[in-house]
This record gives structure tokens, C-alpha cells and sequence, in this order.
């Protein structure tokens, strides 16, 4: 039989004065100079996860980038010979073009983003869809609405412009191909990888995913109006970029493969002297940077501050790193280099982003393996990631947030003009995405006046002039002049 259980009042009355004397009251606890100093001391830990280096090259890829910033200011790689990499990645914008969406050859649906501190960065485009700077450096060249050039150009005007640099870098273009190279005009482009089967699966989860039923629908609509289902519709609208056209891909075809080899190394190097330049272009001296550096080992912010980081930048902070932001603006770029939903709601055109750039990296012609084989593990999360994973679908890479006060507009389509904007989103907690589902990472926001005020100081107070490793600032704004 089960003992009865009796309440001890002299046990109860033991336990109480232990705790009485023994335990601290819990206010008082919390609220304790003690506990404020581990605060403090927690928010310059986090600060100081954000310090940034300069880069760092030897003397091959000092060499590659003085090729590669001649290629870069050069209109002639484009299909009429208007565009070159820096008429979107403009020096006196901090690399960009103040645009909403970039123009080249024609307007795309993408806002160009800044090309400084890219050294540091694991995934590049908004889709994240090339995992190296060289693998970045060849897509606009062969895109139509950027340079809409393709390699054969490319390997026609090293030959007729570069050949003595380049060949000082890279094997001798062989005798056969500069026979080739010598005709008016060459162009020459592989045929992309049919996408049917993989692009049909993704667009049926993808019109699955639309949140807003006017947009599903619009689709239904324009599908009918084309005589196609939605999921065709879908797959043709958000998925398929143009094929070069038929005369290129019969060129490209029409050489041996050894020819068709060479071609395609030739596009490569073009593509590993322009990153190595890109890779130089850096910016690590903004007052953030500067109160870090006064900061030093120290455990507690430091009394004074910096002349243009002082007390109200550093409450900036606080709020920056209390309230979330730094849950994905984190590390030496304040980027995280993740991808997310953040919720925003249909705009001038519908992009499911990150899915997008996983179906494009799969289905390159040139596997990513064979561009840059020691970023393997990079390229086979590429290969083999999941399509129709609902955390992809709508998701875009968290942008840097240096030198944010001159790289607006803002989102991967230019949607915002200000900072202020950007924060408006971020507090407005009904708004639905237009396709796929808000990452549940990213904080339900709420700041006071005060705290939005302080907040944007901080986040102005990662503006920081770049500079460039090999060359001037005055070379690079003279060439981004001619």
C-alpha cells in the first residue's frame, strides 16, 4: 500500500529562508550592473564578428587582374559595341548603376549588384546560380539582354587586341583557331541543355506555390490565351532564357572538338583575368570599420567613440543585432550568403529567384566542375539541391549592406528607393510573398521612431571609400570615363 504523502510545514519554512538568502531576487537579477556588462560585452563580441580584411593576391593574379581591368572597361566584347562590364558595375557608383534593373542590350529584371568586397563572396547573381567570380564573369557576356555577345567574339577580339597580354598569361591561341579568328565577324555559342523535364517539374511546384490568387489566376489566363496549360506557361515565362541564335550554335557545332575545346578555354581565361580584377576592387576602412579597429580586444564599447561612429551609431547597432537583422546580415559583408523569402509582394514581375538559379546552374553547357575545380563542394550543392524544395522558390540572396547608402535602389528588382522603404517592409507583418513562403527566419520587426533613426545611422555608417589593390583609383575613373 502507497505511503500517504504529508506536507512538512518545518521543511516548507527550511526552504523558504535558504531561498530568501541564498537566491537573488530575479529583478534585481536582471536589471544588475553585472548583467548590463555582459550585455555590453555580448554586443562588441557580435560587433567584432564583422571586422573585414583587404584581399590578399600573389603575383599571377596581379598580372591576371591588369588584363582583366582592360576587359573589363572594354565596350568591344558586346554584340554592337555599347556595353561593357562597366557600364552596370560603374566605379564613381560605388560599382553599380543606380538603375532598378540593369541595362544593357536591352533592360532585364535584375538590379545590378555592387561589385566591391566580391572577393569575399560564396554565391553570385541574385539566384545565387554561379558559385565563383569566373563562373559570374562569363554569364553576362552571352546573355541578350546584357553584352549578348558569345565566346567566338570573345576569342576573335583577344586575338585581334589582346593576343601579346594574353599569351603572356595563357597558352599561344593555336594557329588553326586564329586562321579561324580572322574572319570578319566569328560567332560561335553552344546550345544550352534542354531543360524540359526538370523546368516542367519545377513549374508545376511552382504555380503550386503562388500565394496571390490573382496571380494564379493571370497565369491561367495567359495560358489559355496561348492555348498552353499553366505549368508550360510557367515553365516558358519565368524559367527559359533565349538559345543563341541558329547561326552561332551552327558555328560553335561546325568546329572539331579540339577547336570547339580551345574556344571555350579561351572564353574561360577571359572570364579568370576579368574575376581576378573584380577581385581587387575593395572597401574596408568605413567608420564601423574604424570604431572596430579602436574597439581592439577591448570587452567594453570604448568611451569617445570615432568621429563619425559615435553613441547613436552605436545604439544603431545594438538595435541592428537585438532585434534580428543580424540573424541573416551577418559576417564580414553583413550577409549571411544564405537564401530567402522575405515576403515580398507581387511587383512588376513575378521571379522565383533562388529555384531559378538552381535550374540554370544544372542545366549550364560548361558543368561548374570544369571551371573552377577546387570550389567542388560549391558546385555539387549546385548539382544536386533540390528543385522543389519550398525554401527555394522565391528566395534571393541576402545582399551585402556595405556601402548601402550608395547602391540604392534596393531588392534584387530595384522595387525600394530608400532605406526607409526597405524598413517599412521589413515592419509591415501582413504582407504575403507572391510566390512560395516567408523564411521563418526572418523576425516579425517593430521599432520605435527613435530606434528606426538610430538604426539607419548605423546602417550609414558602412559607407567606405573602395580602392583597388593593383592600380589607382585615378586609372580606374579615367578608363570608366573613356
Amino acid at each position: 500500500m502507497k505511503a500517504k504523502q504529508m506536507f512538512n510545514p518545518y521543511l516548507a519554512a527550511t526552504l523558504a529562508i535558504l531561498t530568501y538568502i541564498y537566491w537573488p531576487d530575479t529583478a534585481g537579477f536582471w536589471q544588475s550592473p553585472e548583467r548590463q556588462q555582459l550585455s555590453q560585452q555580448d554586443l562588441v563580441r557580435q560587433a567584432r564578428s564583422l571586422r573585414i580584411a583587404p584581399p590578399e593576391i600573389n603575383d599571377r593574379q596581379r598580372q591576371l587582374a591588369q588584363l582583366g581591368q582592360r576587359l573589363f572597361f572594354d565596350h568591344r566584347f558586346s554584340a554592337d559595341g555599347s556595353v561593357s562590364c562597366s557600364s552596370c558595375h560603374k566605379p564613381e557608383l560605388d560599382f553599380t548603376d543606380g538603375l532598378k534593373t540593369a541595362a544593357g542590350m536591352g533592360t532585364t529584371d535584375r538590379n545590378t549588384p555592387t561589385l566591391i568586397n566580391a572577393y569575399l563572396l560564396e554565391w553570385f547573381f541574385w539566384d545565387g546560380r554561379a558559385h565563383s567570380l569566373e563562373t559570374q564573369a562569363k554569364g553576362p557576356i552571352e546573355a541578350r539582354l546584357e553584352h549578348g555577345s558569345n565566346r567566338g567574339q570573345v576569342a576573335q577580339t583577344i586575338a585581334l587586341h589582346y593576343k601579346e597580354s594574353y599569351e603572356a598569361l595563357f597558352d599561344p591561341i593555336s594557329v588553326e583557331l586564329e586562321h579561324l579568328l580572322k574572319s570578319p565577324r566569328f560567332h560561335a555559342s553552344p546550345n544550352p541543355k534542354a531543360k524540359t523535364n526538370m523546368s516542367q517539374r519545377l513549374a508545376s511546384y511552382g504555380v503550386a506555390t503562388l500565394s496571390d490568387f490573382s496571380l494564379q489566376t493571370e497565369f491561367i489566363q495567359a495560358a489559355a490565351d496561348q492555348k498552353m496549360s499553366p505549368y508550360a506557361w510557367f515553365s516558358q515565362t519565368m524559367l527559359h532564357s533565349e538559345s543563341p541564335p541558329s547561326d552561332w550554335i551552327a558555328a560553335y557545332q561546325g568546329l572539331s572538338p579540339n577547336l570547339q575545346k580551345e574556344l571555350d578555354q579561351i572564353f574561360l581565361n577571359f572570364a579568370r583575368a576579368v574575376a581576378a580584377y573584380q577581385r581587387t576592387i575593395y572597401a574596408v576602412n568605413s567608420p564601423f570599420d574604424q570604431f572596430l579597429a579602436k574597439l581592439g580586444d577591448q570587452k567594453q564599447a570604448p568611451q569617445g567613440f570615432h568621429s563619425s561612429f559615435g553613441e547613436e551609431q552605436w545604439q544603431g547597432f545594438k538595435v541592428f543585432a537585438e532585434s534580428g537583422c543580424i540573424n541573416c546580415h551577418n559576417g564580414p559583408l553583413l550577409s549571411d550568403q544564405q537564401f530567402h523569402n522575405i515576403g515580398l509582394p507581387s511587383h512588376a514581375k513575378l521571379d522565383i529567384g533562388r529555384a531559378r538559379g538552381l535550374l540554370l546552374a544544372q542545366t549550364s553547357p560548361v558543368p561548374c566542375e570544369a571551371i573552377e575545380p577546387q570550389d567542388r563542394e560549391a558546385c555539387m550543392e549546385l548539382r544536386y539541391a533540390d528543385l522543389e524544395n519550398f525554401e527555394v522558390m522565391g528566395a534571393f540572396k541576402t545582399p551585402t549592406l556595405r556601402n548601402l547608402a550608395k547602391t540604392k535602389p534596393y531588392m534584387h528588382d530595384g522595387r525600394f528607393d530608400s532605406i526607409d522603404q526597405v524598413l517599412d517592409h521589413y515592419e509591415d507583418h501582413d504582407q504575403e510573398p507572391a510566390i512560395g513562403h516567408r523564411s521563418e527566419s526572418i523576425p516579425r520587426f517593430q521599432w520605435s521612431d527613435e530606434e528606426r533613426q538610430q538604426l539607419k545611422l548605423f546602417l550609414e555608417s558602412l559607407q567606405s571609400e573602395w580602392n583597388i589593390l593593383q592600380v589607382s583609383r585615378q586609372e580606374t575613373n579615367k578608363k570608366s570615363a573613356g
